[in-house]
């Protein structure tokens, strides 16, 4: 069965989306659960989510503006400002002016932001190595293919203003 349309509910497309809002959720908590005591065992303790997220996607990005990063984050500029001056003292950001616009901030990852960096993302492939023992490979390709399919619509969406 097609859902082009979620605007247009029948009761086995309502069912459909039930079932996989509970799925979607029951990933999410295995997820979160998988990092948390992943990460209270190790040196990300000391940082919030929103902290290794914000190094995580300076790694991905390389050397960015913070109103880039802000972007790339889909947070505030003020909340990005203050994320990034966080971790700068903390000494996993460096912050400097760009040589293009005197006038723009850059920052990058320092040796111990990417040491997290890797660390997070060792944690995530952790947990895509239990998914891909648990369903195999052929299945893993089809769900990742999927997954991006749909978050490719989302973000899209999402940009557009059409979420509702």
């Amino acid at each position: 069965m097609k859902l082009n349309n979620i605007n247009n509910y029948t009761e086995e497309s309502n069912e459909v989306l039930s079932r996989l809002a509970v799925t979607i959720e029951r990933l999410s908590y295995s997820l979160e659960n998988h990092e948390r005591n992943a990460i209270s065992t190790s040196s990300l303790s000391s940082l919030t989510g929103s902290q290794i997220h914000c190094l995580d996607m300076a790694r991905h990005l390389g050397k960015v503006r913070i109103g880039q990063l802000a972007e790339a984050l889909a947070i505030s500029m003020p909340t990005a400002t203050v994320t990034v001056n966080l971790l700068e003292k903390k000494g996993y950001l460096n912050k400097e002016k760009s040589r293009d616009d005197r006038r723009a901030v850059v920052v990058n990852l320092t040796a111990k932001g990417l040491e997290i960096s890797n660390l997070h993302d060792a944690i995530h492939k952790g947990y895509a190595r239990q998914m891909l023992g648990a369903i195999g490979s052929q299945n893993t390709e089809t769900l990742n293919t999927l997954l991006i399919q749909a978050l490719n619509k989302i973000d899209a969406d999402s940009k557009m203003g059409a979420l509702g």
